[in-house]
């Protein structure tokens, strides 16, 4: 299970990637005068998958192959943050 877990985190983080990619496109073509989308909502979603990054790279570090789940304390330290 935590084997299908990395390989599925591999190509959520290449999705995640290009996508911010993308938006940074957009914001610069909106820059340029060229017109991609809006500029505003460009940013507020590179900062949305830069919080999904560090989510799912937790979710992978914070897994434990031994009970195969999250330690409860490693939840209360992740929403510390």
């Amino acid at each position: 299970m935590f084997d299908l877990i990395i390989m599925l985190s591999r190509y959520l983080f290449i999705f995640y990637i290009v996508l911010f990619l993308w938006q940074g496109i957009v914001y610069v073509a909106y820059e340029q005068g060229g017109f991609l989308g809006n500029p505003y909502t460009a940013v507020s979603m590179q900062r949305r998958i830069t919080v999904l990054m560090h989510m799912t790279a937790f979710l992978i570090l914070g897994y434990n192959r031994e009970t195969y789940m999250l330690g409860r304390f490693r939840w209360f330290f992740f929403c510390l943050r």
